[in-house]
């Protein structure tokens, strides 16, 4: 397991910064910093981020596909090699994914290693991250109205 040490500005699951109450940036510890990381590559296709246009997993890329054990490979082949190459040791990251529903598919990420929180050291095993990616194409897709 490697340690990680590296802090970064605080945010949502949906990236917005956050605030502390008096207005300030709020800092996140480092397990916060790279479950960040790790939710930012997931939800970012290759070329969206213009500082890098590497930075991504390209699950985009499926939508519209066939919900097949094929693809899921190929999505799971996608999103291991990036968390293992960019921001995890191999041994510290690892996802699985499988079908949900006729049109999506589970993906859970796993994550260890040692982590600095308050300025001690935290060996984290098991910290997971679930997120669901529908294979719908775009134009099928109809908004859900709550009254």
């Amino acid at each position: 397991m490697s340690i990680y040490q590296n802090r970064d500005v605080a945010s949502s699951i949906e990236g917005d910064i956050e605030l502390d109450s008096k207005g300030d940036l709020n800092l996140a510890n480092s397990l916060e910093t790279y479950k960040a990381a790790a939710n930012f590559v997931l939800r970012s296709d290759f070329g969206d981020y213009a500082a890098d246009k590497t930075v991504g997993c390209n699950l985009g890329s499926f939508i519209g596909l066939t919900n097949t054990p094929e693809n899921h490979e190929f999505m799971e082949y996608n999103i291991n090699k990036v968390l293992k190459e960019r921001l995890f040791s191999t041994m510290d990251a690892n996802a699985t994914v499988v079908p949900f529903d006729m049109n999506e598919v589970l993906c859970v990420v796993n994550i260890g290693g040692s982590y600095l929180i308050d300025g001690i050291i935290q060996t984290i095993n098991g910290e997971t991250l679930v997120y669901l990616f529908p294979y719908i194409e775009g134009s099928f897709i109809s908004p859900i109205t709550v009254d």
